[in-house]
């Protein structure tokens, strides 16, 4: 863990939160794109699918009206009024017009089925146009006769076709709604996989760097310190590479061990010069004894030797 001791404490707390910070930022964009993905999704569902399916009901209930109406220009009595419901099969016609192209600019991949509806359509009208002009003409026999002949048949086939196509929309809706509820599902469970993920790795790499880069770098020092702090100025000090704060309190401990050092060394030598004093002290007193009994010798000596004379 050399490459952690380059850095000081406050760098890599604030490198770790950092990190951790990024990290999340990028589970929250991921997720946040994959959510925006999936809105557009349903948003493409609700403007696209689920309008066609409501359009395509609109115009199965279109081609019922015209039918009704049909047989209600046969029934009215009044010429003003068959002529007003000859107005009203004409703007049925023009709104079911309108409503299959709604269809195919909403749903391009239904643009077939609503073609075949739309020739259906169009036979329809030349059905109705002879229809409409025997009920305008009061010949009502002749026109439900029209209505009745086989040649009637698009009313039943469009019917037909409107049917079909709704029930494919709706299998078409069914797979679409259960297929953005796999993909919702989906992406809030791997949210969770990546949070998790991001917030294990955090922790990991937290716990590695205030272990190894912290914790047990200061802990070595302690200990140093400790001993110097017992008097034991011959143990190993390491950790002086380092350019964080445990490499300051290591580099000052360098300095305490090398003054312990020398003072001890100072002691041992005060202690010596001592001992070497009370050497010569004593050898001094001896010496001074010695020639003090020396000289009294020496005057008892000579009294005797005059006594004696």
């Amino acid at each position: 863990m050399t490459f952690l001791g380059r850095f000081r404490i406050l760098t890599k707390i604030l490198s770790v939160i950092a990190l951790i910070g990024v990290m999340v930022l990028g589970g929250v964009w991921y997720a946040t794109g994959q959510m925006t993905a999936i809105d557009g999704g349903y948003t493409g569902f609700l403007e696209k699918d689920a309008k066609s399916v409501s359009t395509i009901a609109r115009v199965n209930r279109s081609i019922f009206e015209i039918r009704y109406l049909a047989y209600r220009i046969v029934a009215e009595p009044e010429p003003e009024a068959k002529k007003q419901t000859e107005t009203l099969i004409g703007k049925a016609l023009v709104e079911n017009a309108k409503l299959t192209k709604l269809i195919k600019d909403t749903t391009p991949i239904s643009t077939s089925q609503v073609d075949d509806i739309d020739r259906e359509i169009v036979r329809l009208q030349s059905v109705l146009q002879p229809m409409i002009k025997a009920a305008l003409a009061n010949q009502n026999a002749q026109a439900l006769g029209i209505l009745s002949s086989p040649s009637s048949s698009p009313f039943d086939k469009s019917l037909e076709l409107t049917r079909s196509l709704r029930d494919l929309m709706d299998k078409r809706v069914q797979k679409g709604s259960d297929d953005l509820t796999a993909a919702t599902n989906s992406t809030i469970r791997l949210t969770w996989i990546v949070m998790i993920t991001i917030l294990a790795f955090g922790s990991v790499l937290g716990f590695v760097i205030a272990q190894f880069g912290i914790a047990k770098p200061v802990g070595v020092v302690v200990a140093l310190l400790q001993e110097l702090a017992k008097g034991d100025y011959n143990v190993e000090v390491t950790g002086t590479e380092r350019k964080d704060e445990v490499g300051d309190v290591a580099r000052t401990a360098v300095v305490f061990k090398e003054h312990g050092r020398a003072k001890l060394g100072m002691e041992q030598e005060q202690k010596e010069f001592e001992r070497r004093t009370a050497q010569q002290r004593k050898a001094d007193m001896i010496k001074l004894a010695d020639d003090f009994e020396g000289a009294v010798g020496e005057i008892i000596e000579t009294v005797s030797s005059a006594s004696t004379e």
